[in-house]
């Protein structure tokens, strides 16, 4: 099912779930935003997955991306390490992904909603992930989203030529 979103300067996207036949589009879009930002881990020249792996990727997790026409502007992902786990299949990881365009219009608001009202539906309780600690937009928006800084992952990459920390993020739901 699709919904429409209206940017914050009027511009209008389509969010779906994705689909296996988004694969080229998918693969696009992460050659732009790795050579847009150093804050993923998307990197220019990255090799692509495979479209079988990318086909198991998307059975395995939960994605809601946002289009703008037929480009992907963004999108957001969640999956469970340990779904059968009975300690820990209340917890999920995501991951939040916008091109520079579409940043402070709200869509990661609006990703992010998506997100809780998903994890809610399959008693999720806990979702966590990571961010680059040089990243002040996206902890802004986390913190804002129930988010707590948990811990620093010190050195955890190394960008051209230099260490980066990350740090690890957490929310409980309600």
């Amino acid at each position: 099912m699709a919904e429409k979103f209206v940017l914050k300067d009027g511009r209008v996207l389509k969010l779906r779930q994705v689909l296996a036949s988004d694969y080229n589009a998918i693969q696009t879009y992460l050659d732009q935003l790795g050579k847009e930002t150093i804050f993923t881990y998307q990197y220019p020249g990255r090799p692509h997955k495979s479209k079988e792996d990318f086909e198991r990727a998307i059975q395995k997790s939960w994605w809601m991306v946002a289009w703008d026409g037929d480009k992907v502007a963004g999108f957001i992902t969640a999956f469970w390490p340990e779904p059968d786990h009975p300690w820990i299949k209340h917890i999920c990881r995501f991951g939040l992904h916008l091109l520079k365009a579409y940043h402070r219009q709200g869509l990661g608001q609006k990703l992010l909603t998506l997100l809780f009202d998903w994890s809610k539906d399959h008693q999720i309780t806990r979702i966590e992930g990571s961010v680059n600690a040089e990243n002040q937009a996206a902890i802004a928006l986390y913190i804002k989203n129930g988010f707590i800084l948990e811990g620093t992952r010190h050195h955890s990459t190394f960008i051209n030529g230099r260490w980066y920390n990350e740090y690890y993020i957490g929310r409980i739901q309600e």
